[in-house]
């Protein structure tokens, strides 16, 4: 009787193993193209955590359905929100980033990687479960190291436009460093466009999943409130932020403070930049941040900080943004 169920829990498991990497592949050129990365966890998470769906979206059915009827619905909201501090909490207990990024490779090649699986699926002598598991799984690695290794240059420098201005973004054999002259906390959807544009921009051009250097050189307090919910999602090594002299009352120190306390807690350094020039050396490429007079923020100084550096033999120098006041129109990020 033990032996029996022992072997259909092992074959349940192999199953559903098997669908799980079926679906990884056939979905991968969708997720690629979108800027997403996939988890090397979902196929256990598949297994674990699907009573947290099941709760989550019944409690999530209870609120719409009680807001709909005009019911008060505090105690639900209260229950979702613990039930998604419990899923963060068993999420910071993985040793490991578990998500993996994809750069954009050819298109042919996107293509093939739906066409490659279900050919070696519809080979009779692939049919053994085990045999078609292992395949799978080596399809996957050889995929991933041709786009991160072969096919992906490992120097690159681009910029992305946000709010009339632009944010530079440099790469160098797997180091990321992501300067913004102060354009993204320009508009209130700060958040929105750091975690499904940028984020999803870096992963299809450099297959970054983190990021090792972000600099701020006009923060603000929308940048500095999006900063504080992106640490919880993704991992920043070291923030950059120039000097600040913000007055006691101003809500900006507030939120300031907020986001050295969860840097804190997310193991993410914040270096303020202060009178003295410094310097972030990776690789072969130094980038030197210099310090100069004060200049007026929202309602609060801020130390001008010039960024120069060069990359690819490719020089590039970002300076914090100034809006052209005879512009009215602000376009969104």
């Amino acid at each position: 009787m033990f032996h029996q169920l022992h072997t259909k829990l092992i074959r349940w498991i192999l199953r559903s193993l098997q669908l799980q990497l079926f679906i990884s592949l056939m979905s991968l050129p969708i997720i690629i193209n979108w800027g997403l990365p996939i988890s090397l966890l979902s196929p256990v998470g598949n297994l674990l955590f699907t009573p947290f769906v099941t709760i989550f979206l019944l409690l999530a059915s209870l609120i719409f359905f009680c807001e709909l009827f005009f019911i008060p619905n505090g105690l639900f909201i209260h229950a979702l929100e613990l039930l998604y501090m419990c899923w963060l909490s068993i999420m910071r207990l993985i040793p490991f980033n578990p998500l993996v990024g994809f750069p954009k490779p050819n298109a042919f090649l996107l293509l093939g990687i739906p066409f490659v699986t279900i050919s070696l699926l519809t080979i009779p002598s692939m049919r053994s479960i085990y045999r078609s598991i292992g395949c799978m799984i080596a399809l996957f690695i050889l995929f991933y190291f041709y786009v991160n290794c072969i096919q992906h240059p490992n120097k690159i420098i681009s910029t992305l436009n946000c709010n009339r201005g632009q944010v530079t973004i440099l790469y160098d054999h797997g180091t990321l460093v992501i300067i913004d002259p102060g354009v993204i906390g320009q508009a209130k959807s700060a958040y929105s466009w750091l975690a499904y544009t940028l984020l999803p921009y870096v992963t299809s051009t450099t297959g970054k999943t983190t990021i090792d250097y972000l600099i701020l050189l006009q923060p603000t307090k929308t940048i500095l409130t999006a900063l504080c919910d992106l640490l919880m999602e993704v991992q920043i090594g070291t923030i950059m932020i120039p000097e600040l002299k913000i007055h006691k009352s101003d809500s900006t120190l507030h939120m300031y403070k907020q986001l050295q306390q969860r840097a804190n807690k997310t193991c993410t350094k914040v270096i303020i930049i202060d009178s003295e020039s410094q310097k972030i050396q990776f690789n072969q490429t130094t980038i030197t941040l210099t310090p100069h007079q004060w200049i007026t923020g929202n309602n609060f100084l801020i130390r001008n900080v010039q960024v120069i550096g060069s990359l690819e033999n490719q020089s590039f120098t970002c300076l914090p943004y100034k809006e052209d006041k005879r512009k009215k129109k602000i376009s969104k990020c």
